[in-house]
């Protein structure tokens, strides 16, 4: 397992971490030359970046995801529709609200 010194941790930590990322291998933390017990390690496999466009086979695997039935989908909408108000929606920065003009 790789080492890195506290001095290094401390003087760029950000590319200790960059190069933790990068190996996907832990490294152990060391102080004059004494192994300390701390690892700095990466906390998950995947990418830090996500990707700018998907698939079409990953953008049917989500529509194959979904929850709804197309009969239970357009239920939701109709009750969504359907919903009474006390008073229909306005515009809040409306000027008439606060009674000007």
């Amino acid at each position: 397992m790789p080492t890195v010194t506290m001095r290094e941790l401390k003087q760029n930590p950000q590319e200790v971490v960059r190069q933790v990322l990068a190996t996907g291998q832990p490294h152990h933390i060391t102080s004059h030359g004494r192994d300390t017990g701390a690892v700095v390690q990466p906390a998950v496999t995947t990418p830090l970046r996500p990707k700018p466009f998907l698939t079409g086979a990953e953008l049917n695997a989500l529509r194959d995801l979904a929850p709804l039935t197309p009969e239970q989908a357009q239920a939701w909408k109709d009750d969504i529709e359907s919903a009474t108000y006390d008073e229909p929606p306005s515009d809040p920065w409306e000027r008439s609200r606060w009674g000007r003009s």
